[in-house]
């Protein structure tokens, strides 16, 4: 606000025919309201980060108070790296597995926000819904609240590591083979929809992954895809071969049906 008092000079380096030298810009005064205003526009715009007390805010609308006099406004936070919300990169926000969003967020602002700041709540959900479609974690089933949820509900949404596919450790006279390195145990849920892809329509569903993610994300429910890769009439080398490139995208794929 003393910025724009009425009687504040900027010292502006101006530059005329190659020759540089220092100009005194007398700085409009402006009413505090108008600052204000036009800070909070900003915040809600994600052009700052608004930090006051408790309150961090980048990206909404921030609530009455939280831009004024006290606050500090900041350049917006640097995106948080999906990866940096895992059990190695941040122990101190897990606890037997589990972690919460507000422990991520307690641990991630530890270590990524100015001392004693914490990361804006806008920016915690977008680093959990990068790392839930990028299946490095996954919402707790059943969990006390379901995710997305609104910031006081932080203590209570849960996350796990992706669930080890099951199968392996099932007796095989309980399992149909599905084919090239899948099997479906019996006596589980249906599957949503089915359909044959070819290697464009794989791309298609890869571009659509996060829409197709969100809408589930509400029920905290995890997708899977079974995945069977069929190449009639290929011989044995080549079998192999392209066995060896799918085992570099999942180990599961080793097994060949």
């Amino acid at each position: 606000l003393a910025y724009f008092a009425d009687g504040h000079v900027e010292t502006v380096t101006q530059s005329v025919g190659g020759a540089e030298y220092e100009e005194a810009v007398p700085i409009p005064a402006c009413a505090e309201a108008k600052v204000l205003d036009a800070a909070t526009a900003a915040v809600k715009a994600g052009h700052l980060w608004v930090t006051n007390g408790p309150m961090s805010y980048c990206g909404e609308d921030p609530p009455a108070g939280a831009v004024a006099k006290t606050a500090t406004l900041r350049s917006p936070p640097a995106p948080v790296p999906l990866t940096a919300l895992t059990p190695e990169a941040l122990p101190d926000g897990w606890s037997d597995g589990v972690a919460t969003a507000l422990s991520l967020l307690t641990a991630v602002s530890a270590k990524l926000a100015p001392p004693g700041v914490l990361l804006p709540w806008t920016v915690l959900c977008r680093a959990i819904n990068d790392a839930l479609n990028s299946r490095f974690l996954e919402v707790v089933p059943n969990g006390p609240v379901p995710w997305p949820c609104e910031a006081q509900s932080a203590a209570k949404a849960e996350f796990r590591l992706p669930a080890m596919a099951a199968g392996k450790a099932g007796s095989a006279s309980k399992e149909a083979s599905l084919g090239f390195g899948e099997r479906r145990q019996e006596n589980v849920e249906s599957p949503v929809a089915e359909a044959r892809l070819d290697s464009a329509g794989l791309v298609a569903l890869a571009d659509a992954l996060a829409d197709v993610q969100a809408a589930v994300a509400a029920y905290g429910t995890p997708l899977t895809f079974r995945v069977m890769v069929e190449a009639p009439g290929l011989p044995p080398a080549a079998r192999q071969a392209l066995r060896g490139e799918l085992t570099k995208v999942a180990g599961e794929f080793a097994t060949a049906g």
